[in-house]
This record gives structure tokens, C-alpha cells and sequence, in this order.
């Protein structure tokens, strides 16, 4: 009697044990695929959108240092021609001057030189209206680029050792 009890009992106990060990196993691999997968998946997007954004602030710094060049430039360009202008109508001014037309001139002149200056200081302030914009792009991407690669890393570390 004791006998078929003992055999009753470790059968069952060993069958149970079987059964939850094979239970364990399985959803152990099953749980290590979804992590794996899930690790490869969000490593593929991770790197994904380093290079995107990697190329992204290179093709923005590019354009940047472009257009402040291209300000740059144009700025120079304008005063040159300004000064240019402003010394051939000075000079026509004394040739007026000593032909007797100087009334006539010097309002002429003065009307224009105060159209120079208008003109010169409007362009000075959309350029450097421009110029802090460009700052102000330029360290804002800075800041949401290297935020963004922190999170991400930050969600690399978390996952590779959870």
C-alpha cells in the first residue's frame, strides 16, 4: 500500500515538476525573442536617426555659414557701393558748386544722402536681425540634437541591461 503510494506521489511530483520546468523554459525563450527582437529593432531606429540627424545638422551648418557669408558679402557689397556713390555726388557737388547751381544741388544732395543713410541703417538692421536669428537656429538645433542622442542612449543603456 505504502508502496503504490510512494510510486503515486513521485510520479506526480515528478510529472508536475516536468511540466513546470518545460512551462518556465518555454516562456523564458519565448520572453528572451521579444527582448531580442525588440533590442535589434529599436538599435536599427536608434542608429537610424543618429545618421539622420547626424546629416541633418551637418546640411544645417552648411546652409548657415552660407547665408551668413552670403550676408556678409552682401553687406560689403552695399557699403562699397554707398561710399561710391556717395563720393560722386560730393564731387558733383563742388562742380555744381562753383557753376552756380549750388541751391539747387545741395538740396539734391542732401535729399539723397539722407535716402543712403535711411536705406543703410534699414539694411544694417534686417542683417543683424538675421544674424541673431541664425544664432538663435543654430543653438537651438545644437541643444534638441544632443538632447535627442541623450535620450536615446540613455534608452539603449536601460534596455541592454533591463
Amino acid at each position: 500500500m505504502y508502496f503504490y503510494y510512494y510510486y503515486y506521489y513521485y510520479y506526480y511530483y515528478y510529472y508536475y515538476l516536468f511540466y513546470y520546468y518545460y512551462y518556465f523554459f518555454y516562456y523564458y525563450y519565448y520572453y528572451y525573442y521579444y527582448y531580442y527582437y525588440y533590442y535589434y529593432y529599436y538599435y536599427y531606429y536608434y542608429y537610424y536617426y543618429y545618421y539622420y540627424y547626424y546629416y541633418y545638422y551637418y546640411y544645417y551648418y552648411y546652409y548657415y555659414y552660407y547665408y551668413c557669408y552670403y550676408c556678409y558679402y552682401y553687406y560689403y557689397y552695399y557699403y562699397y557701393y554707398y561710399y561710391y556713390y556717395y563720393y560722386y555726388f560730393y564731387y558733383y557737388y563742388y562742380y555744381y558748386y562753383y557753376y552756380h547751381y549750388y541751391f539747387y544741388y545741395y538740396y539734391y544732395y542732401y535729399y539723397f544722402n539722407y535716402f543712403c543713410y535711411y536705406y543703410y541703417y534699414y539694411y544694417c538692421y534686417y542683417y543683424y536681425y538675421f544674424k541673431y536669428y541664425c544664432y538663435y537656429y543654430y543653438y537651438y538645433f545644437f541643444y534638441y540634437y544632443y538632447y535627442f542622442f541623450y535620450y536615446y542612449y540613455y534608452y539603449y543603456y536601460y534596455s541592454y541591461y533591463y
